[in-house]
């Protein structure tokens, strides 16, 4: 399992080079043949694009919040280097098979091991409570500001995407998604004029 994760992280990040160094040429190619018309792929275009944009930056936010919590804790429960945890646990956040747990739940478990039984218990239930579920809350609201999906959706779809393509799935689900409702927007409008009648 670990190195099939390294595998695919390796392969989004470099399959992600390419998409930022000859995006526009592959669009212009797709747009070439795709028989929508240009004021159609120019939406599903854009709906790509601002659904991975506002995903990873959502990522990212929440990472960084995450980072921040924990090195608060850590500092308040006196372990040492707790801006540098802190740090890692953001980092951390952005692999969804191990999340910032890594790095709280072993602190956590060290303490009460130790006898520091309050400082243990706090880490852990602060990271069940807050650290390891905030994610689900603030980043379909982030995700969902930037792209126009309902928070909801948002989450499903990112879950969705985890479950069925692994690391890659928290971008992939949601742009999934947001296409599909690109497609949705675009049939509603060529067939205005027959659902209006269907009224």
């Amino acid at each position: 399992n670990s190195i099939a994760f390294l595998a695919q992280t390796v392969i989004m990040f470099y399959a992600l080079f390419f998409f930022l160094r000859d995006g526009k040429k592959m669009l212009k190619f797709i747009m070439h043949l795709c028989p929508l018309g240009d004021d159609r792929e120019i939406l599903l275009y854009e709906k790509f694009t601002s659904t991975a944009s506002a995903t990873l930056k959502g990522t990212v936010v929440v990472g960084l919040i995450q980072g921040v919590i924990g090195s608060i804790l850590f500092w308040a429960c006196g372990i040492q280097g707790a801006a540098v945890w802190g740090l890692i646990m953001a980092i951390a956040s952005l692999l969804p098979p191990f999340g910032t747990g890594i790095v709280w739940f072993p602190a956590g478990v060290v303490m009460l091991i130790t006898g520091n039984i309050t400082a243990g218990v706090a880490i852990l239930a602060t990271g069940v409570l807050v650290i390891g579920t905030i994610d689900n809350f603030l980043k379909p609201v982030l995700v969902g500001k930037d792209t126009q999906m309902h928070p909801v959706l948002v989450l499903i779809s990112t879950l969705g995407g985890i479950i069925l393509f692994g690391f890659t799935g928290f971008i992939i689900g949601p742009i999934i998604t947001s296409v599909f409702l690109a497609f949705w927007q675009i049939y509603e409008h060529m067939f205005k004029k027959q659902l209006s009648d269907d009224k």
